[in-house]
């Protein structure tokens, strides 16, 4: 389980969180899923991986979320 924020301060509670830019996660997610990672489009919601996911479509999704972050 894992979240993304794009904030300069660390996520530690709500407070923090809140700190988030929104605009941005929108951006990552609309992003991401156009390349056909789906994930929850919420800034405030968590990703989960499980057994279902195998290694290859994990780094697969890495790969894409890397080429994401870097492309914003």
């Amino acid at each position: 389980m894992w979240c993304t924020y794009f904030t300069a301060t660390p996520v530690r509670d709500l407070t923090t969180a809140q700190t988030t830019d929104a605009q941005l996660f929108g951006r990552y997610f609309q992003a991401a899923l156009n390349r056909g990672v789906y994930l929850p489009p919420s800034a405030f919601e968590a990703c989960f991986i499980s057994t279902a996911h195998e290694g290859t479509a994990i780094d697969q999704a890495c790969e894409i979320l890397t080429d994401v972050i870097t492309s914003l």
